[in-house]
């Protein structure tokens, strides 16, 4: 009687036609090569962890939210208008009415949309083509988050102590969004993109995207799509810039297994360290936790997709 039959990521290779990205078709397993070889490559398996970036005063005051789900904290920001709309219904003119009623609604959307039962089916409604670009429709339909975001993130970045991205190895970087070309390394990197709310305003050589709400984590398919693809880019000697909203959560997540499969990092603990001796607020929460477990089973033939 055979064995049971080992689980395998064959299946995955459908994924990149949707993504742009090249289909994997088996997981990447470094080249072997002699103890010594490989000791001397790697970085220490527990590397020193750099000391923490100090916090300004406006980072202060937002730490508390990190972490915390994005529905959560759109939905109470998204009731202000609409409290304001009906309280002052009376006195307000129509237009500014409307406004603030679609500002509500947008919000009320978004939240709906990034709860943990809808998050992975509905990243499309942000409008976010796999070139980058948003749908203008979808854009106009949902300018209040659009615009909204882009500007929270923009007075973010002027008040933050954390550079904008931060080079894990000589190959990787790990960023926030970059909204222009100053914001990325001037290495010219391949660009890997886990956003679903954010528009590419860079031009790098190559550019993948995987779709993920903000506080959530990019599935196992993804995770390995984003893997292959960025071991593509090094096959060919570009760098790869891997970057989310602000550079913790999602990015860190993929950047993980990357390093993982690249065999630079022993295991998750491992890979996160690394990434935080270079960034020391990458911080993956449980959901990214549970997916980059996910795919270290199926890497190693111990899990299976859900």
């Amino acid at each position: 009687m055979s064995g049971p039959t080992r689980p395998s990521l064959f299946a995955l290779a459908a994924i990149g036609s949707k993504t742009g990205a090249q289909s994997p078709s088996r997981l990447y397993h470094p080249p072997q090569a002699s103890s010594a070889r490989r000791h001397a490559k790697r970085p220490p398996s527990l590397p020193v962890e750099a000391p923490p970036v100090p916090l300004t005063p406006w980072e202060q005051l937002l730490e508390p939210l990190m972490g915390v789900h994005i529905s959560g904290v759109v939905a109470v920001i998204a009731a202000v208008p609409g409290i304001a709309a009906y309280g002052l219904r009376h006195v307000l003119p129509l237009p500014a009415s409307v406004v603030l009623w679609h500002i509500a609604g947008t919000g009320m959307l978004v939240a709906a949309a990034a709860t943990e039962a809808l998050a992975g089916r509905t990243t499309w409604i942000m409008g976010k083509r796999a070139d980058g670009t948003i749908n203008p429709v979808h854009f106009t339909l949902l300018w209040p988050y659009h615009v909204g975001l882009r500007a929270k993130l923009a007075l973010q970045r002027r008040l933050s102590s954390e550079p904008s991205f931060s080079q894990v190895t000589d190959e990787y970087f790990i960023g926030a969004w970059p909204s222009e070309m100053a914001l990325v390394p001037t290495v010219h990197p391949a660009v890997l993109d886990v956003t679903c709310e954010l528009p590419l305003q860079v031009v790098p050589p190559a550019y993948l995207n995987l779709a993920v709400w903000d506080t959530h984590a990019p599935t196992a398919q993804q995770i390995e799509t984003g893997v292959q693809w960025a071991l593509a880019q090094r096959a060919v000697g570009r760098p790869v810039l891997v970057h989310c909203a602000h550079g913790h959560g999602r990015s860190a997540t993929v950047l993980a297994a990357i390093l993982i499969a690249e065999g630079k990092a022993k295991g998750a603990s491992d890979a996160e360290a690394l990434m935080k001796a270079s960034r020391p607020r990458v911080r993956l929460n449980t959901r990214q936790r549970a997916a980059l477990k996910q795919w270290i089973a199926l890497r190693e033939g111990t899990g299976k997709l859900e």
